[in-house]
């Protein structure tokens, strides 16, 4: 006959992840204490031993990881369904029995996600480690900004023959470390291989990357052209090294990506950099900006967005919209998804006070 006490006791066990990922949303935790003890103690002890095991194959593990779980889900949903069905008069009571064990499971996943990454999102932002200001711009500071940008791209464009992607990662992830060290912040193990989705897989859904923290997997869809490919895994890299909200993660790709030593790095994200200030000019002032762009580089940009004008679902891409924000919001970020427009105003901020230059110097 089983234990009573033993029972409630293993109970109780099995539903402490999804206590853990319920209070960890509601409560207001000190980011001081998950700088000090999570993103700079656990964080980087858990990179330093499971990032390098994503080494050992090129196939992209996230997709079976995935394939898995939503199989796990559908067996265990339909078995413990008939299970409860056979004793319940009730279909919905059937139904709500036999799906205790997929609230359980996914609260398991969630309590996994904050564990291998997720309470990053809690961190003190890195923008207040480097006391940058956070202000509106004016057209005209725009502008300025991004005829110095426009002016160092025509310098200094890539042709395409010339286009190695292995050693401008490799410039990165070293950028990346320097950058880390000049900020006194522990150092997480960066992927040096970025793996890349079959054409359209995350584009359909209206975003060009991800990083899978199940599998330590930073991920780019396979449609995008080289040149995006390098800026995309600067973004991604900064989610690998702990920089969970998307503004600061495309804020430090960017200032990390202009002093990578590789010239084709410093390019491609000199020419995301100008990718997101011509969003913020008024349509006037951004067709006269790109009308003073080199050709090759104007085509640069067009294959980008050709890549999405054959690839992106609307409808897809709405509800990820959607549902991003919701999770991004879940996780403390006021703004939601528009927190990507916020790199705009630390990139000015870092670039007033000498942290990068927009002028390249080899």
């Amino acid at each position: 006959m089983a234990n009573p006490q033993r029972s409630k006791l293993k109970t109780t066990l099995l539903w402490l992840p999804a206590l853990f990922g319920f209070l960890w949303t509601v409560l207001p935790i000190p980011a001081g204490w998950v700088e000090s003890i999570y993103s700079q103690g656990i964080y980087p002890l858990i990179t330093s031993i499971l990032v390098p095991l994503t080494k050992i194959t090129s196939y992209v593990l996230a997709l079976p990881f995935l394939a898995i779980l939503l199989l796990t889900v559908l067996i265990y949903s339909i078995r413990n369904w008939k299970y409860h069905r056979k004793s319940e008069t009730s279909k919905w009571k059937a139904f709500l029995k036999g799906n205790l064990g997929i609230i359980w499971l996914f609260s398991l996943v969630y309590f996994l996600f904050l564990l291998l990454w997720g309470a990053n999102y809690r961190r003190v932002p890195i923008h207040e480690m480097l006391h940058l200001e956070e202000r509106n711009l004016t057209d005209q500071q725009i502008r300025q900004f991004s005829e110095k940008v426009v002016e160092t791209l025509n310098a200094n464009y890539i042709p395409k023959g010339n286009r190695k992607e292995s050693p401008a990662i490799q410039s990165l992830i070293a950028s990346y470390e320097k950058e880390f060290g000049a900020w006194k912040l522990p150092y997480p193990t960066l992927s040096n291989e970025i793996k890349r989705l079959p054409k359209g897989t995350l584009i359909a859904f209206g975003t060009s990357g991800m990083y899978f923290p199940f599998t330590f997997e930073p991920l780019v869809d396979g449609a995008l052209p080289s040149v995006a490919y390098i800026y995309v895994s600067a973004h991604e890299l900064a989610h690998v090294a702990g920089v969970a909200h998307e503004g600061e993660a495309d804020f430090l790709a960017i200032l990390t990506g202009l002093k990578a030593k590789n010239s084709y790095a410093r390019y491609s994200c000199l020419l995301k950099l100008y990718m997101k200030l011509r969003n913020e000019l008024p349509k006037n002032i951004r067709t006269k900006m790109d009308n003073r762009l080199r050709p090759q580089v104007a085509q640069d940009i067009k294959e980008i967005y050709d890549a999405y004008q054959v690839h992106e679902v609307k409808k897809l891409s709405n509800i990820q919209g959607a549902v991003y924000d919701t999770h991004l919001k879940l996780q403390g970020l006021e703004q939601g998804i528009n927190d990507y427009s916020r790199a705009i105003k630390f990139l000015y901020s870092a670039h007033e006070k000498g942290l990068f230059s927009v002028e390249f110097k080899d």
